[in-house]
């Protein structure tokens, strides 16, 4: 359900939402609704951009207080939220 979107070289991870059935537009208004709503619950460890013309969701650790939980989280409500969306 999660695809890496770049090869993680550093303290931050492009990632996407993809579930089975949807088409790349699909895939990437799935995203932009994802990131809307979890934008609104995080503390900063959050954003988004585009890879090769694909708007893609992005995690960045720069904070020496973060913890691996915090990280479980995001994962926990991409994948909640992206469900939901899905299932509208």
């Amino acid at each position: 359900m999660l695809e890496l979107s770049a090869p993680v070289i550093s303290n931050i991870v492009c990632f996407r939402y993809k579930p089975q059935g949807l088409n790349v537009e699909q895939v990437d208004e799935l995203n932009r609704q994802i990131f809307q709503r979890t934008l609104m619950k995080t503390f900063g460890i959050f954003s988004d951009t585009t890879i090769k013309g694909r708007y893609t969701l992005r995690a960045c650790n720069v904070n020496h207080r973060s913890r691996y939980e915090d990280f479980d989280w995001l994962v926990s409500e991409v994948k909640r939220i992206g469900g939901e969306l899905v299932n509208e």
